[in-house]
């Protein structure tokens, strides 16, 4: 075939040759880009590509060279698409973390929006301990405010361990609902500022 010759290959030739040697550009375009579903779809864009330009296209070194040529310059495009994808999300991630950054920033620094999250929590806590049944209400302030073991508290109040441990999980059951919204703020919050030290 003479270098500059135009392409001369119908539809069954371009057919065979593809289903030849298909699996092969796929390993090679997996081997740049490291994806099996995108290899495939890089290899039949490439072939679609040689065969929508077959009369215009000139071979110099046979088809097989061309078509990897073809295959190479598919992944050398999607990966420059991937990089900037990815240099895309990585600066709207930085913009959003430091948007809550600033945001968490500005909560700890202010001291209003503190003392009236301090005072809700607090009005909230002693609220619900005053709707708890008194023995309830006992073993956990003395686990909570006295410090005091399981074993201890069942010494105090002349109980078994088992029923300091039952009404341990009430008390927590019942200031669990009115109390979640803030333990997740409190916990989101917590979590960020210990990494960020």
């Amino acid at each position: 075939m003479d270098e500059q010759a135009p392409i001369t290959i119908n539809a069954d030739e371009f057919g065979k040759f593809f289903s030849e040697y298909r699996s092969h550009f796929v390993n090679i375009a997996n081997s740049y880009v490291h994806d099996t579903d995108a290899a495939k779809d890089l290899v039949t864009d490439s072939f679609v590509y040689l065969w929508e330009r077959r009369e215009k296209l000139t071979w110099g070194k046979g088809i097989k060279s061309y078509t990897y040529q073809c295959v190479r310059d598919h992944c050398l495009m999607y990966l420059r698409e991937r990089q900037a994808l990815l240099r895309a999300k990585d600066n709207l991630t930085k913009g959003a973390f430091w948007k809550l950054q600033t945001a968490l920033n500005s909560l700890e620094n202010d001291e209003q929006t503190n003392k009236l999250l301090h005072s809700e929590i607090t009005e909230i806590y002693r609220g619900e301990l005053a709707k708890m049944p008194e023995v309830t209400r006992l073993v956990f302030d003395a686990s909570r405010q006295d410090g005091l073991t399981y074993q201890q508290i069942a010494q105090k109040y002349n109980l078994t361990v088992r029923k300091v441990t039952s009404e341990m999980q009430r008390a927590l059951s019942m200031l669990r609902i009115p109390l979640e919204e803030y333990l997740c703020l409190l916990i989101i919050l917590f979590s960020f500022f210990r990494n960020d030290n």
